[in-house]
């Protein structure tokens, strides 16, 4: 018997990294000498998109040759943002460990490339316990403009026929991931500390470790 368990990783694995993205977001906008900046509310509203249409939001007189300059500008601080705001969120270790003991499978599913993610990996080194991620490509993420639900629904589908499972759980921080769940038939758990509900969720919880309690 082998069950499934699909994370989101910014705000359900991690938190800190709206904080991370504002200040890379910022830096970029300094370098190409634009008024613009965002704000942290801006950062948690559009947590989750293409970094890219961050950029098309805040400045919407850019062309594209520039937005895909501030994202690789923006991304060129990884290495120094990531370790600066980024951490585990509470019992996430204690969660991951407990259904690889059990000898289930752990995805993470997320908007965010790659390269990306290996820099998030080096500083909270919780990869050997992730059997797979699957994130965006570099091209989707300037491109950007593209629906969170339908994307990672989609990719959670798809990884879903490669294998037999007897029983798949998502973990989301955002009603998005909860309809991404919904269309790859995952049972759904909506992650939220501060006690918000999700009503097309299956669960609403404010700790990771009622995941285990639940299942």
């Amino acid at each position: 018997m082998t069950n499934l368990f699909v994370f989101d990783f910014h705000g359900t694995l991690v938190e800190g990294n709206n904080n991370a993205t504002l200040e890379s977001t910022n830096l970029s906008l300094e370098r190409h000498k634009r008024k613009e900046r965002a704000t942290l509310d801006f950062c948690v509203k559009n947590e989750g998109k293409p970094w890219s249409d961050y950029f098309r939001e805040l400045c919407p007189d850019a062309a594209e040759e520039e937005i895909k300059s501030m994202l690789e500008v923006a991304l060129s601080f990884d290495d120094y943002v990531i370790p600066k705001h980024v951490r585990l969120v509470k019992n996430a270790i204690n969660v991951l460990e407990k259904i690889k003991k059990y000898g289930d499978v752990i995805i993470v599913v997320s908007s965010t490339n790659k390269e990306a993610f290996k820099e998030y990996m080096k500083h909270i080194k919780i990869g050997h316990m992730i059997d797979e991620f699957i994130g965006i490509t570099k091209e989707e993420e300037t491109k950007g403009r593209y629906s969170i639900a339908e994307w990672k629904g989609k990719k959670i589908k798809e990884f879903i026929e490669r294998g037999i499972f007897d029983r798949k759980f998502l973990i989301g921080n955002s009603v998005e991931d909860i309809k991404a769940g919904n269309i790859a038939g995952t049972n759904n758990f909506f992650f939220n500390p501060e006690g918000e509900k999700c009503s097309i969720a299956h669960h609403s919880i404010k700790d990771l470790k009622e995941i285990l309690s639940l299942i």
